[in-house]
């Protein structure tokens, strides 16, 4: 049986312990329980729960048997499969076998749509992404240029040109920062949307906030760098004579 199970009957210790099924027949014959194990989804990915389960030996089991369920090895489904559906026809000629699939396909299967959307939300974040770099690009160049005389200050003043370049990115930095701050609760608040298409994964997943907030100050950096640099290359002289 499950963990969901042991706790419903058996208040968690239940090995060793005798089980009495409801069923009509079976009243009579207590199952041992000889091992416990932990809760899954069962019947989909999507379920919030976990419905007790236990399981019988074949040739004691209580109810009929409409599927079966082999391990198999890495590599090793398809032969296994064919091999079932042969011995399965060996034992009845008149068992029909309605359909053989694996795990790995009942899953991609139950995804697939969230698979789609995946795919799509990603395509168009990556645009944004790529949209916000070049918008910061020319933000952060446009200031650079306006600030050019000021750079020009600074330079004949003694300011080193790794100082101009930390000027400049410290500027993207907090244009990052803010936009972040700003977003955040969006993001957050979608991810509470988007929920019933998370698999593993929670909308405050601090994990994956963090990479993305890590992920988009890289990008602004990047962004700002080719400004920095030419800042940095700027003739104080021909800087001072700018209006």
């Amino acid at each position: 049986m499950n963990e969901a199970m042991a706790r419903m009957r058996f208040n968690g210790a239940a090995l060793g312990h005798r089980l009495t099924l409801d069923y009509a027949g079976e009243r009579d014959r207590p199952f041992t329980v000889v091992g416990i194990v932990r809760d899954a989804r069962y019947n989909s990915l999507r379920e919030t729960g976990t419905m007790p389960m236990m399981w019988a030996a074949l040739a004691q089991a209580p109810y009929r048997i409409s599927s079966v369920a082999l391990r198999t090895e890495p590599g090793a489904e398809a032969a296994v499969l064919r091999e079932a559906e042969a011995v399965l026809t060996a034992t009845n000629g008149d068992l029909m076998v309605r359909r053989t699939t694996t795990l790995a396909a009942e899953v991609e299967q139950t995804t697939a749509r969230e698979h789609l959307l995946t795919r799509m939300a990603s395509g168009v974040a990556a645009v944004a992404v790529l949209l916000a770099a070049i918008g910061l690009y020319g933000t952060l160049a446009y200031t650079v240029r306006r600030r050019t005389r000021e750079i020009g200050v600074r330079m004949a003043c003694g300011a080193a040109p790794t100082a101009v370049v930390r000027l400049v990115l410290r500027d993207a930095l907090i244009l990052a920062v803010v936009g972040i701050v700003a977003g955040a609760p969006l993001a957050i608040a979608l991810g509470f949307v988007l929920r019933p298409m998370l698999f593993g994964v929670t909308p405050l997943d601090p994990v994956t906030n963090i990479a993305c907030g890590a992920l988009m100050i890289s990008v602004a950096l990047i962004a700002a760098y080719l400004p920095a640099r030419r800042a940095a290359t700027v003739d104080p002289v021909i800087a001072l004579r700018c209006e």
